[in-house]
C-alpha cells in the first residue's frame, strides 16, 4: 500500500471521530440549543407527561444548525428523561434579525408513533 495512502487513512480514522464529538459539543453549546432547551423545560405539556425533568439529551447525530449573519436554521431532537416518563422531542427552530424562535417543537411519547 502507498504511504500516503496508508498515512491518510490512518490520519482519516483518527480524525472523524474527533471531529464527530467536537460538531456535537458545540450544538450542546450553541445558543439554539440553550432556546430549545429552556421551551422544553417551560412546557406544561412535557412536564405533564414527564413529570420533574431530570435530563435533556442530545442525541449523536439529533442536530443541524446553520447559519450566516442574522439568520440561519437549527433543527434538534433530544430525549426527555423525567421522573414518571422519557420522550422524545423535535425542534426546529429560525434565526432572524439575530433572535431564535422556535417554528416546531413535537414530542413523541415513548411507544407512540401517531403523536
Amino acid at each position: 500500500m502507498n504511504k500516503k495512502i496508508k498515512y491518510g487513512l490512518i490520519a482519516f480514522v483518527i480524525m472523524t471521530p474527533i471531529a464527530f464529538i467536537a460538531g456535537h459539543e458545540v450544538a450542546l453549546r450553541s445558543e439554539p440549543f440553550a432556546v430549545m432547551k429552556q421551551a422544553v423545560e417551560k412546557s406544561q405539556e412535557i412536564r405533564d407527561y414527564t413529570g420533574h425533568i431530570s435530563g435533556i439529551h442530545l442525541g449523536w447525530l439529533g442536530y443541524m444548525v446553520k447559519y450566516s449573519g442574522p439568520s440561519g436554521e437549527a433543527a434538534f431532537e433530544v430525549t426527555v428523561s423525567g421522573s414518571k416518563h422519557s420522550l422524545t422531542v423535535f425542534a426546529n427552530l429560525k434565526r432572524e434579525a439575530g433572535e431564535w424562535h422556535i417554528t416546531k417543537m413535537n414530542m413523541i411519547k415513548k411507544g407512540d408513533s401517531n403523536n
